[in-house]
């Protein structure tokens, strides 16, 4: 039995195929808007409601708490089963279950020798954890531009902006959109530096045949209610290097202890902390993980759908795919919206819109990362310690914050009927923004 306010269907093959290959019937809605006090373009609103759970997570909780280990500071059998079956999936030889999918990044810098006062390149494009894990780690973030394509890290933009101080790289797979791994990693080997990758947003996601975290010297995970694999909170390193996993696992997340056979629980070698995993967030991840792939494969017809209709639509661009993308994780959908199209309706006002017809959409980080109101221009100050961000101009970047429109992962989990109303209801409103334009003049 599948528990879930989300309305979530998967056709049959046969009606799956019929309506990928037919386009939205038109005029089928009247075009009053539902802003305005008009019928709604969807009834209730496109499958917007997550998580999806059923049986499979009581079964795995119920064993947990039978059990009599809880959470034994990450060395439970769900957190080991876990391990496994994620690195397994990302094809790595480790992973390692931490509490989230920011500590993730902190412990890795650490763990590879990435100093405090060191640089560490990230996206100035991102939501805040990438660069919060930076500074908790005593370093400097380095904020760069993004591709206009695809919102990731610019190749171009790291290369001009390493200097001699500078020792890693956070590129941050938007949306579920991989990053271009090929000049990345090309550019890590010529400059001698390190590759975390930010794939929060990215599960399932596929570049030239390997999934993402398996490029760099590790990938960071989160498992955090929003992303497409979630137990609440939670997060996981992937890696080949058993150095590095063994000492995320064995002593950065718990209390400085010594690794492996020479592990005692009350000696403390180094400054480590608490960063565990419980059983019972990875008894969760499990049950999801049974749904993922095909959670995967549909989020990804649906959204190849969308970008075909939404083309036909003046003022919305979907977001290219880059041809060496195997599988896009769609974390989110997005495309760039033209209030020029919209007889100049406001970004703001046309997701209100959207909103009221039943259509989930938002408009994602409304400045650059470095101009968030914790920074002080260049340098802040924490807790009495002098912290150091170095920004670097960011054009591409306050485009993205001026017209980009997204949409959720769980929306794309929704029926093939469901969706082809969200062209129509962006239609309608294109049709009737003027009246909303006059309307709003008038309060």
């Amino acid at each position: 039995m599948l528990h879930s306010n989300c309305c979530l269907t998967f056709c049959d093959g046969n009606r799956q195929t019929e309506q990928q290959t037919r386009a939205p019937v038109r005029n089928t809605l009247k075009t009053d808007l539902a802003i305005l006090g008009g019928p709604k373009a969807v009834a209730g609103r496109i499958c917007a409601d997550w998580p999806v759970y059923d049986d499979e997570e009581y079964r795995q909780l119920n064993e947990v708490i039978a059990g009599s280990v809880w959470g034994a500071t990450g060395f439970g059998p769900k957190i080991a089963e876990l391990n496994r079956t994620w690195a397994s999936y990302c094809g790595t030889r480790r992973s390692v279950a931490l509490a989230n999918g920011t500590v993730t990044m902190e412990l890795s810098l650490r763990a590879l020798g990435v100093l405090p006062g060191m640089e560490v390149v990230v996206p100035a494009w991102t939501f805040m954890a990438t660069a919060v894990a930076v500074l908790h780690a005593g370093c400097v973030p380095v904020f760069v531009d993004v591709d206009p394509n695809n919102l990731c890290i610019d190749p171009t933009a790291v290369e001009q902006n390493i200097s001699s101080r500078t020792r890693a790289i956070i590129p941050v797979h938007f949306a579920g959109h991989p990053s271009d791994m090929d000049r990345i990693m090309a550019l890590a080997r010529r400059h001698d530096l390190l590759i975390i990758e930010d794939a929060a947003q990215a599960h399932g996601a596929i570049w030239r045949g390997r999934k993402m975290g398996a490029f760099g010297v590790c990938g960071s995970y989160s498992f955090q209610q929003s992303k497409n694999l979630q137990c609440g909170e939670g997060g996981s390193v992937v890696t080949d290097d058993d150095d590095l996993a063994d000492r995320l696992h064995f002593t950065l997340s718990k209390f400085g202890r010594r690794q492996g056979s020479s592990h005692e629980p009350f000696a403390h070698y180094e400054l480590g902390g608490n960063a565990n995993m419980t059983e019972f967030q990875a008894a969760v991840a499990l049950a999801q993980f049974t749904r993922l792939e095909d959670q995967t494969d549909h989020r990804a017809r649906n959204a190849t759908k969308l970008s075909n209709w939404l083309e036909n639509i003046d003022g919305i661009d979907p977001l290219p795919v880059d041809k060496r993308v195997n599988r896009h994780g769609n974390h989110l959908f997005v495309v760039r919206y033209d209030s020029a199209a919209f007889s100049g309706l406001c970004r703001a006002d046309f997701i209100a819109a959207a909103k009221a017809e039943g259509v989930p959409c938002f408009a994602l980080y409304p400045r650059p990362l470095f101009e968030e109101p914790m920074y002080d221009l260049e340098r802040m100050v924490v807790a009495g310690t002098e912290l150091a961000i170095r920004p670097t101009p960011c054009p591409n970047t306050r485009q993205a914050c001026a017209d980009i429109v997204a949409f959720p992962q769980s929306m794309l989990l929704a029926s093939s009927s469901e969706i082809e109303l969200l062209p129509l209801a962006i239609e309608k409103i294109q049709k009737q923004a003027g009246q909303l334009i006059r309307s709003r003049r008038l309060l």
